[in-house]
């Protein structure tokens, strides 16, 4: 009689740690699918180009742009005469003839670059979309999948019927799940900021472009403009390679706080695991919404 009771409550236990470990699989995977959906969504945000993701938008950017050609064409003027009149100050009336060509040459450019500035930024778009942003979504991975030795070691925890050790287990990894629903929002909050800050500042390139026929000073706003743009368009493949980065640390086996994984208990390693996935996850997003500033200073700009 205590032989079979012993035995109903061994299955008693072996069903009640199956249905924690099943919890934990359930949020660590639900954690994962609602990173994995708002990444993906940011990623196709980071991917697309402007005019192919909201061709509604882009056309409204395009009208836009029509009516800051006409404001950028009359500074084309002001600048040049200020600029002029600068030139005549400094040199007291002792004006060359390269200085006055050239002068009429920083007028010619600056009149192509406002009639042309949205065509120019489209192309450079089209160039860095097509030559890093595409190749390099071909060849990584941005989706989170649990790891298969995280698995086999929440199994031990079954066979040992360790249920004290697998409700720990559960409820970090309730926190993970909403650590990692938090993270994917932000990702998806990011990527939209910074699509929508490339379509605002196309516009401007025209009024920028205009100050190419002042002096030094002044043209420093077009060189400024240009920088800007290249940084918020390479800020794209910053942001790709810190999600890549992190999805390949998260499917990995490794548990980088130690040296030697086997050393480990089980529950010891599933509360390493979920704790440092965690972290990464926090940190991928920071990285990500820092990666202008380092796409900044990686290119000096």
């Amino acid at each position: 009689m205590g032989v079979v009771f012993l035995g109903i409550l061994d299955s008693i236990a072996t069903w009640f740690c199956g249905l924690l470990a099943d919890g934990i699989y359930a949020c660590v995977d639900c954690g994962c699918k609602y990173y994995n959906v708002f990444c993906k969504f940011a990623v196709n945000l980071l991917v697309q180009k402007p005019q192919n993701w909201g061709p509604d938008a882009w056309q409204v950017i395009k009208n836009i742009n029509s009516i800051f050609i006409a404001v950028g064409t009359s500074l084309v003027a002001f600048f040049f005469l200020l600029g002029l009149y600068n030139e005549l100050q400094d040199s007291k009336l002792d004006v060359r003839f390269e200085a006055v060509l050239f002068d009429f040459i920083k007028l010619l450019l600056a009149e192509y670059f406002v009639s042309n500035s949205f065509t120019i930024v489209t192309k450079m778009i089209n160039f860095i979309y097509k030559e890093m942003i595409e190749k390099l979504t071909g060849t990584v991975t941005f989706e989170l999948q649990r790891a298969d030795a995280f698995t086999q070691h929440v199994e031990n925890l079954i066979d040992d019927q360790s249920a004290g050790n697998l409700l720990i287990a559960l409820l970090m990894a309730f926190i993970i799940m909403l650590v990692f629903f938090v993270c994917g929002l932000a990702l998806a909050y990011i990527g939209l900021k910074r699509f929508i800050k490339l379509m605002v500042i196309i516009p401007w390139g025209t009024v920028a472009c205009s100050t190419l026929a002042g002096g030094n000073v002044v043209r420093q706003s077009a060189v400024s403009f240009w920088k800007f743009l290249l940084c918020t368009v390479c800020e794209a493949v910053t942001m790709l390679i810190c999600i890549a980065v992190f999805a390949a640390f998260f499917t990995g086996d490794e548990i980088g706080v130690v040296a030697d994984d086997s050393s480990l208990s089980d529950i010891m390693y599933v509360t390493d695991w979920l704790l440092e996935r965690a972290l990464q996850a926090v940190v991928c997003v920071g990285t990500v919404a820092g990666s202008g500033g380092l796409t900044q200073r990686a290119l000096g700009l």
